[in-house]
C-alpha cells in the first residue's frame, strides 16, 4: 500500500524542521507569604514532622464521658458529678447507695450531667461507674482521702 505525498506533507506542511521546544527561561520569584520571602518547600519530610508537632501541641476538648473520673477536675466538672449521683436512699447526710453498679453516672462529653434522658438510657450500665471502678480509679476512699469531696 502506498502513502500519498499529502500524508507526510500534513504532518510538517511547512517544511521546516520541527522546534525541539523553548528554552528554559529565569527561574521562578522566590516564594512569598504576606510579602516576605520563605524557604522553598522541598523537604516534605520536614515540613510533615513541623506540621505533626504542630498539631499534636494544639489544645483539645477533653471528652468528659470517656476520662477517668479525678480529683484535680475544675470545680463544675466535679459539681456534675455530684449531680450524676446514682440510686440512693437515706437521709441527707447519710446517704447510701442502692445498686453498687450504678454508684455515678457518666457525663456527656461536654462535661454537663447526662439528665433528662430516657428510661433505657439509664438502665444501661455502660452510662454507669460502678462502685469497684471509682474505688479503683480514687484508691480506697478511706485510706486516700485528701480532703476533696466528689
Amino acid at each position: 500500500m502506498c502513502v500519498g505525498y499529502g500524508t507526510i506533507a500534513s504532518t510538517n506542511p511547512s517544511g521546516r524542521p520541527i522546534e525541539e521546544g523553548k528554552k528554559a527561561g529565569a527561574p521562578p520569584p522566590p516564594d512569598r507569604v504576606n510579602n516576605q520571602e520563605v524557604a522553598p518547600q522541598q523537604n516534605r519530610q520536614e515540613l510533615r514532622d513541623q506540621a505533626q508537632s504542630d498539631f499534636d501541641s494544639q489544645n483539645r476538648e477533653i471528652n468528659w464521658r470517656t476520662r477517668r473520673p479525678s480529683k484535680d477536675d475544675p470545680f463544675e466538672i466535679r459539681f456534675a458529678r455530684l449531680q450524676s449521683g446514682g440510686p440512693k436512699k437515706g437521709k441527707p447526710g447519710n446517704w447510701e447507695y442502692i445498686d453498687p453498679e450504678r454508684h455515678s453516672l457518666k457525663l456527656n462529653p461536654d462535661g454537663t450531667p447526662a439528665l433528662g434522658m430516657g428510661k433505657d438510657y439509664y438502665d444501661n450500665p455502660e452510662n454507669w461507674y460502678s462502685k469497684a471502678e471509682l474505688d479503683e480509679y480514687y484508691g480506697n476512699s478511706s485510706a486516700n482521702d485528701d480532703g476533696v469531696s466528689l
